[in-house]
């Protein structure tokens, strides 16, 4: 478990923790602003444009292979990041860092699945959720601490280590897959990547320029690449990139939908609240990172409690409760931001919130992994965690549009009014509310028929 949250934690902490090193890059390479945001956005591009590929190879050729190819790509191009002597081979390095990051991503979820007994995947699955979460959520704060003490090259060299002894601890523990040894649909793969490309990039262009005609174009493009995608997956059956089969499956779609709007959440908070802290209250990025304590910490010792709980009671239930929660603890945040509340009431939302995210989250991805056959595990997490990234990048483009609608100074906000960010925590706390009407949906039954189907297959 270990090396897998490693190679999370790497992975999703490189998502976010450039963003305070823009500054210092351009500065250091020469380049303007454009350029250097492409720093950003090159990684988030690249990342969830191939995840359902990743999870399909991780299917064909075996998931400790993938993961490992991904571990190797990801560390060679971080090497490279942190040599690069101009910013256009520091942005292709970073595109192909994304490409090894998404090999890793759906594979840390199959090995978790195929590694522990159903009665303690509960538990695991939480810890690889928080990970990710924490790990988006910690990156400013670690990239402003290395960029201030070290510049912002040691950002990509701390990747060396955590590589190197993921993949050692990887090759000495982690048992390989059974592979399909099926034939790769290209042409589905290359949808696939067209579809999720022109999406993600339309929400960059909306979040920095707002609906502009070349944006509009983008997402009307991703639709037409969806629908000749959804097309091929069809006629391909079993040999699919992503089988649509899946999703008939009632526990499985309803739980990827509330993947997305879980981390719709989780992103919303991690983004919003150190950006408004930063910029309206002058906290440094290491106080903002402590501020959000409450929050990480009420989660990091809730997952292990929520394993546990899981064996007792429904999962449905817990995630209810997790749910009605989240919204409870983010409606109160955006209640006190806008009120100009601080101190302890922040403090006491953010821990109601962290907790109810760990209610939500780790029940959710045991129960929607334990819907899958064995070989099926890389497609259908990398369906999840394409929802998930989908769910942060759609939030983070909504709030950067809501700051910037906010102020006739556009987007490069020197302070985030409170109301932006009261309204983001709105739309957040709307996303809870989702979630807890798709579990309602959610019958109690088949949860724990899924669960205890599976718990019987591990111990034959």
């Amino acid at each position: 478990m270990i090396v897998i949250i490693l190679a999370l934690f790497m992975i999703m902490l490189d998502v976010s923790v450039v963003t305070v090193a823009l500054t210092e890059i351009g500065k250091d390479l020469g380049a303007d602003t454009s350029s250097v945001s492409w720093v950003l956005n090159a990684y988030t591009l690249i990342f969830a444009s191939c995840l359902i590929l990743a999870g399909r190879l991780g299917d064909n050729f075996g998931i400790k292979r993938v993961f490992l190819a991904g571990l190797i790509i990801f560390a060679l191009s971080s090497l490279a990041c942190a040599l690069a002597p101009n910013i256009a081979l520091l942005i292709v390095m970073r595109l192909v860092q994304a490409f090894g990051a998404a090999l890793i991503m759906p594979a840390t979820l199959s090995l978790v699945t195929l590694a522990f007994p159903a009665n303690k995947r509960g538990m695991a699955m939480g810890i690889w959720g928080t990970t990710s979460g924490l790990a988006s959520a910690l990156g400013p704060a670690i990239g402003g601490v290395l960029t201030q003490s070290f510049g912002w090259r040691s950002i990509f060299y701390l990747n060396l280590p955590i590589s190197i002894l993921a993949v050692l601890g990887a090759l000495i523990w982690i048992q390989d897959s059974k592979s399909l040894k099926q034939k790769l649909d290209i042409f589905g793969a290359v949808l696939s990547i067209l579809m999720l490309l022109f999406f993600t990039l339309g929400l960059t262009l909306v979040a920095e320029q707002g609906f502009t005609s070349l944006a509009q174009a983008l997402f009307i493009l991703s639709i037409i690449f969806f629908i000749v995608f959804l097309l091929r997956e069809k006629e391909m059956g079993s040999q699919a990139l992503l089988d649509l089969a899946l999703f008939r499956e009632g526990s499985f779609s309803i739980g990827v939908l509330v993947g997305f709007f879980l981390m719709f959440g989780m992103m919303g908070v991690f983004y919003i609240l150190p950006l408004f802290w930063q910029t309206n209250l002058n906290f440094s990025p290491a106080q903002a990172g402590i501020a959000l304590m409450p929050m990480t910490l009420s989660m990091l010792v809730a997952t292990p409690l929520v394993g546990v709980l899981t064996d007792k009671i429904s999962p449905k239930i817990i995630m209810i409760i997790g749910s009605v929660l989240a919204v409870l603890g983010c409606a109160g945040l955006s209640y006190f931001i806008f009120s100009h509340i601080e101190g302890l009431p922040i403090m006491l939302v953010l821990l109601i919130a962290g907790i109810g995210m760990a209610l939500l989250q780790t029940p959710l991805t045991a129960t929607v992994m334990a819907s899958l056959p064995a070989s099926k595990s890389g497609s259908g997490s990398s369906a999840l965690t394409t929802a998930r990234q989908l769910g942060s990048l759609i939030i983070v483009a909504l709030i950067t549009l809501t700051i910037g609608q906010s102020a006739s100074g556009g987007q490069n906000l020197i302070e985030v009014p409170a109301n932006s960010a009261a309204l983001s925590l709105i739309y957040v706390s709307v996303g809870y509310l989702i979630c807890v009407a798709l579990l309602l949906f959610m019958k109690k039954e088949k949860i724990e028929q899924i669960v205890n189907r599976k718990s019987e297959s591990d111990n034959l």
